[in-house]
């Protein structure tokens, strides 16, 4: 087993980025908080896309803040091309 393996969180950064999963920022924060606190693995917070999350009041930010401060507190953005 690879203990330098982490595991992310994927999830769409606004309801028009995928056609099902989106969630508010209030509600992948807490689930992201629950993760990180029972899992070692866990890496962070991916969303698709960047710019979803930009045109979507900066959700990204708005996730972040829910997850509360934390060293691990990270989230991860695709640009598409």
């Amino acid at each position: 087993i690879n203990k330098n393996v982490k595991v992310y969180i994927g999830a769409p950064a606004s309801s028009t980025a995928a056609g099902s999963g989106y969630a508010s920022a209030a509600t992948l924060g807490q689930i992201a908080k629950e993760i990180r606190a029972k899992y070692s693995s866990f890496g962070g917070v991916m969303l698709w896309d960047a710019s979803q999350a930009y045109a979507n009041g900066h959700y990204d930010k708005q996730v972040k803040s829910a997850m509360g401060s934390s060293s691990n507190s990270r989230i991860q953005g695709r640009r598409s091309l």
